[in-house]
């Protein structure tokens, strides 16, 4: 792969399966949810599962609803990167010719979907990679380097804590995408454990920042880091 002019690391959780409104607009939207249910359980779920679920979110994405009140009816990644990239970070942003574009574009920019060692995680991914290059770009993307889904090795969840391996594992992924100009992570989704890696990576990262939304946010709070100075919190409006 080149080396990409930003990147966006985004730690994955199952919310593309818990989602409470799952499928709230496509049919058969119960039992949908009653097979991500017992897919987050164990179960194997049909062939035809995971092209279910990525529909159940298209709809709501191409529905136009808005964002905010309807929060629910997808993955956290998925509303919190919307919230980072395609409306706080890029609204403002005008191309030479004119047009009006967001932060990242297909082809010079990339989306790293961090996914934990589990059949579930790796789903969830996916999912949320299928998504991000249909809604999160400045259009939709069809250049296969402008997203990838990267295993943290060790990442599962275990009786007496994570694997030792997942710093030497980000760092190995953190080296083969680091952006060229500028690196930020969303730490929204995915298990927690992994954030005092990726705030350590930050920290040691020219021009880098991270943001998280929580459920209860109308927007993404940022906090960007510098070599020489304590990092910086900063708070945008949400305009839409």
């Amino acid at each position: 792969m080149s080396k990409p002019r930003r990147v966006l690391f985004v730690t994955v959780g199952t919310t593309a399966l818990s989602a409470t409104n799952l499928g709230a607009h496509v049919e058969g939207g119960a039992d949908l949810r009653e097979e991500a249910a017992a897919f987050l359980n164990g179960t194997e779920p049909a062939p035809d599962f995971f092209q279910r679920v990525l529909a159940a979110h298209q709809a709501f994405w191409r529905s136009g609803l808005s964002v905010r009140e309807n929060r629910f009816d997808t993955s956290a990644e998925m509303a919190s990167s919307w919230y980072g990239l395609r409306v706080q970070a890029g609204e403002k942003l005008i191309s030479p010719q004119g047009d009006r574009i967001f932060l990242f574009e297909p082809g010079r920019d990339r989306i790293v979907l961090l996914a934990s060692d589990t059949p579930q995680g790796k789903f969830c991914a996916r999912v949320n990679e299928s998504l991000m290059r249909e809604f999160v770009f400045s259009r939709p993307c069809t250049d296969v380097e402008s997203t990838c889904v990267e295993v943290i090795k060790g990442l599962e969840a275990r009786e007496h804590g994570f694997a030792c391996q997942i710093v030497d594992s980000i760092e190995e992924i953190w080296s083969r995408h680091a952006g060229a100009s500028e690196t930020i992570v969303n730490i929204t989704g995915g298990f927690k454990g992994t954030v005092p890696a990726l705030t350590w990576r930050c920290e040691r990262t020219e021009n880098c920042s991270m943001f998280y939304t929580h459920d209860s946010m109308d927007r993404a709070e940022t906090i960007t880091f510098f070599k020489e100075r304590p990092p910086q919190y900063a708070e945008r409006p949400i305009i839409v």
